[in-house]
C-alpha cells in the first residue's frame, strides 16, 4: 500500500457491509465482463460466504467498502479447489476508481497471513484466463501457474495457481 492509504482497513466483513460487498462483486465481474449478468442475484447474496468462509473486506475510511476477497480451508463449503492442507482465496474484487493503490495485494496478502497461521502448506486460486492485470498480481507475489489443476465451471474455463507456504520463509 502506499503512503495515501494509511486509512486501509483489511479486516472480516460486517453483516452491514454485505450489500456493499455484493454491489462490489457485481460491478468488478458483471460490470467488466468476467460473468454473465444472470449471475448478479448470487454475486449479492454474499452471506454463504461469510458463513462458510471468511469474507474479508478492505475499508478506506472516505470511500467505504473498496475491496473483498473470500477465504476459506479446504474441505469448507466456499473451498472450490483447495486439497487437504491448502487453503483458497476466491473472488477477488477491488473497486475500479481504486485500483493501482494496493489494495488488492494488501487483500491476498491477507489471505497469505491467514492460511500460515492455520498451518496450511498452500494457498491456491483460480481466476479466468481473460483476467491478466489479477494474474500478474498473483505473480509478483509468488504465486505459480498450476496447469494440472486447472478446471472448468458452468463452461468457463479457470487457471489455478498456487503459492507454496514453506514454513519460516519470508513472503508476504
Amino acid at each position: 500500500m502506499t503512503q495515501s492509504d494509511a486509512s486501509l482497513e483489511l479486516r472480516t466483513a460486517r453483516p452491514e457491509e454485505y450489500p456493499a460487498v455484493g454491489e462490489l462483486l457485481v460491478s468488478v465481474y458483471v460490470g467488466e465482463g468476467f460473468s454473465p449478468a444472470g449471475r448478479a442475484p448470487g454475486l449479492r447474496a454474499v452471506e454463504p460466504l461469510a458463513a462458510e468462509g471468511e469474507l474479508l473486506v478492505a475499508r478506506d475510511e472516505r470511500e467505504g467498502v473498496v475491496g473483498t476477497v473470500t477465504f476459506a480451508l479446504s474441505g469448507t463449503p466456499q473451498a472450490e479447489i483447495a486439497r487437504e492442507g491448502e487453503a483458497e482465496l476466491r473472488l477477488l474484487a477491488v473497486a475500479p476508481v481504486t485500483r493501482g493503490r494496493g489494495i488488492g495485494e494488501a487483500l491476498v496478502t491477507e489471505c497469505i497471513r491467514r492460511a500460515r497461521e492455520r498451518g496450511c502448506q498452500r494457498l491456491v486460486l483460480s481466476t479466468r484466463p481473460t483476467m491478466a492485470p489479477a494474474q500478474r498480481l498473483y505473480a509478483r507475489i509468488g504465486f505459480v501457474r498450476t496447469p494440472e489443476r486447472d478446471w472448468s465451471k458452468a463452461g468457463s474455463a479457470r487457471i489455478v495457481y498456487t503459492l507454496e507456504l514453506a514454513r519460516g520463509d519470508s513472503a508476504p
